[in-house]
């Protein structure tokens, strides 16, 4: 790859900036037409919004003891002021609220056209501009596309080949934020940490590109010697990176010392049983997480294939890559096989696991226990996956790695396996990972793009639909 040409910390702005201009229009556009969504609303209006109205009358000093939402109070103490000083419009913080979901958006977009250029980088977004709950959740007054545009700037920072004390104080500060507005996000520590720790430093990329102008073919075998030259200069990096990340830490232990727990009591406290006007049990876990993830990452993968293809081809021809997509599928296999997969009232939500709701009815099980629909998806997500990592870049690989795991885990770690909680993540995971496959840029034609056209067609009816009131 062209080093010179291409500098691995590219933004492409201008693509940033063209996709939150249509991308908010867009969302402004639904708004004043009167779209609306059941659900969301809901949650708006007697949760999120009672929160906002609450803290608005009680600013500066806020009673953050419990109060109606599960997720730190950043967000709605931003609404809250927003509020309090310049407007009690509904709509009009309905409008202000959006702009987080626009740069979603953008900053995708700006990462992907960078390193694959303009069509594949819109391309490859697309499908998260047409998730319904990215949609929805833009058209309320809810934390959790906030949440998710920090998700990405982090990751986006830790995908950075070149990086710097200065990069993990921005990225350490921008986890901060992120805590302060859904504690359960703690997980993107790990990616800087590893961004760090695989990274090669500034002076090191300077001296190893003169190196590879002189022979080396790829990126990945600068990153690589440079990391076997200076291990222990590896671990300094990662250490530095978890120093920056330390005031996350603390917000998060300093809410959970004035709660009791990870949450405010109002969402540990009540019934599990407890009906839709009462505040979500989240406490517990759910080992059936990871293969649901895997599920849908079956879908969303297999829609980035066509793009992979050429290379996953000629990658086919090594006995590594059959040996890495066996074992992959033998642990999706597993990850499926050994918990419960089947649906369950509430800790269970929303569009996969309503077609396993709709198989179990039928007697569709297997033994009882396992929907043989989640078994066959994660089997296939896991291979899916391996193959998407194994044509990545060195950094890329390790560091979306990272993030997939340290996801899992912080999903499983909490009652609710419910599909609005991961696709916005899964979505950004899939671009990411198929745009940071190695070599130059290569020309895209149409029929490469099919598979991102029909997963955001597809993605665009079942929102259509969810506002018309006919899915969830």
């Amino acid at each position: 790859m062209n080093l010179s040409a291409h500098p691995p910390s590219r933004f492409d702005l201008r693509s940033a900036a063209l996709a939150f201009a249509a991308s908010y229009t867009l969302l402004v556009f639904l708004m004043l037409m009167g779209v609306s969504h059941a659900r969301t609303s809901f949650d708006q209006d007697n949760f999120h919004l009672k929160v906002i109205e609450q803290f608005s009358s009680q600013w500066p000093r806020f009673d953050l003891r419990d109060y109606l939402s599960a997720t730190t109070p950043g967000y709605h103490i931003a609404l809250a002021t927003l509020h309090r000083f310049v407007t009690e419009s509904i709509l009009a913080l309905r409008l202000l609220a959006a702009m987080p979901t626009a740069a979603i958006i953008a900053v995708l977009v700006g990462l992907l056209a960078a390193r694959r250029g303009v069509t594949e980088g819109f391309a490859l977004a697309l499908p998260l501009l047409c998730c319904s709950y990215i949609l929805q959740s833009g058209l309320y007054l809810l934390p959790d596309n906030t949440a998710w545009l920090l998700v990405l700037c982090i990751i986006g920072l830790a995908l950075c080949p070149v990086q710097s004390a200065r990069r993990w104080a921005i990225a350490g500060a921008l986890l901060a934020l992120l805590v302060l507005v859904r504690q359960i996000h703690i997980w993107a520590a790990a990616a800087i940490w590893i961004g760090a720790f695989i990274s090669i430093p500034r002076q090191t990329w300077h001296n190893w590109r003169s190196a590879w102008l002189g022979g080396l073919q790829r990126e990945t075998d600068v990153a690589a010697t440079a990391i076997l030259a200076d291990w222990p200069a590896a671990l300094k990096r990662a250490i530095i990176a978890a120093i920056c990340t330390a005031p996350a830490f603390a917000v998060l232990a300093g809410f959970m010392l004035l709660w009791g727990g990870l949450t405010p009591p109002l969402f540990r406290n009540t019934p599990v049983e407890a009906g839709e006007n009462s505040a979500t049990n989240v406490s517990g876990l759910s080992p059936a997480t990871p293969a649901f993830m895997l599920a849908l990452l079956c879908i969303y993968g297999v829609a980035m294939l066509p793009l992979i293809w050429p290379r996953a081809r000629a990658a086919a021809k090594h006995r590594w890559f059959i040996i890495g997509l066996c074992l992959a599928a033998g642990a999706g296999f597993a990850l499926a096989a050994l918990p419960e997969t089947n649906h369950m009232v509430r800790p269970r939500v929303g569009g996969l696991w309503t077609i396993v709701k709709a198989m179990q009815d039928r007697g569709l099980t297997l033994f009882g226990r396992t929907s043989p629909l989640i078994l066959l998806m994660s089997t296939l997500g896991a291979a899916t996956v391996f193959a998407l990592l194994a044509l990545c870049g060195r950094q890329a690989r390790w560091v979306l790695l990272t993030v997939l795991l340290a996801f899992m885990a912080a999903g499983s770690a909490q009652a609710l396996s419910w599909q609005r909680y991961f696709e916005p993540l899964l979505l950004m995971w899939v671009a990411l990972a198929a745009a940071s496959r190695e070599g130059e840029p290569e020309r895209i034609t149409g029929g490469r793009l099919i598979g991102p056209a029909l997963l955001a067609l597809g993605l665009a009816t079942l929102s259509s639909l969810a506002f018309w009131g006919l899915t969830g």
